[in-house]
């Protein structure tokens, strides 16, 4: 799961249903590339707090190699909630989704992961089915927002819990 990701790159762990008649070239660190993937969806087997679930993954790009990659945007369009931080700095490390089950996320080495792996024909008949990206067309753009144009920006951004904390960094009173 990539809070920096604008859109799902599914690997080995997912069953692709339908295949798109459309491409993504995804760009990443260094910009390495990968070119023309085929836009799909896609299904998996998941663990939830209720029991053993069928994911529905829409408008995904298909790699089909290692992990997928969940974008958090793209599933939070989807009226999901990621909270992906993990526990060890206070973080929850869950999915709740809007059909209120909860899907635990694993951090490995520092990157959230969920645990999926395709599904089988029966499960897909038998197990409840929990959309994470929703179909049609995708654009990460929706979640564009200049906070930096709102000169009352800390207002907008900072909540009453949000603790104030003593950093070595700060400039004392009195010192240059």
């Amino acid at each position: 799961m990539d809070r920096g990701a604008n859109g799902g790159v599914l690997g080995n762990d997912a069953k692709v249903i339908f295949k798109r008649n459309k491409t993504a070239d995804v760009a990443g660190v260094d910009n390495h590339e990968l070119n023309a993937l085929p836009m799909v969806e896609a299904t998996a087997k998941t663990v939830t707090d209720e029991g053993p679930v069928v994911l529905v993954l829409r408008n995904c790009a298909h790699h089909g190699l290692n992990r997928t990659l969940h974008s958090a945007g793209q599933i939070e369009w989807c009226q999901n909630e990621v909270c992906n931080t993990s526990m060890k700095v206070g973080g929850r490390q869950v999915m709740k989704t809007v059909d209120r089950h909860c899907i635990p996320v694993n951090i490995i080495q520092g990157l959230p992961c969920t645990q999926m792996e395709p599904n089988a024909a029966e499960e897909f008949d038998a197990l409840p089915h929990v959309t994470l990206t929703q179909g049609g067309e995708w654009d990460p753009a929706v979640l564009d927002h200049m906070l930096t144009e709102n000169a009352d920006w800390v207002s907008k951004a900072k909540r009453n819990k949000d603790q104030e904390c003593d950093s070595p960094f700060r400039r004392q009173q009195g010192r240059a």
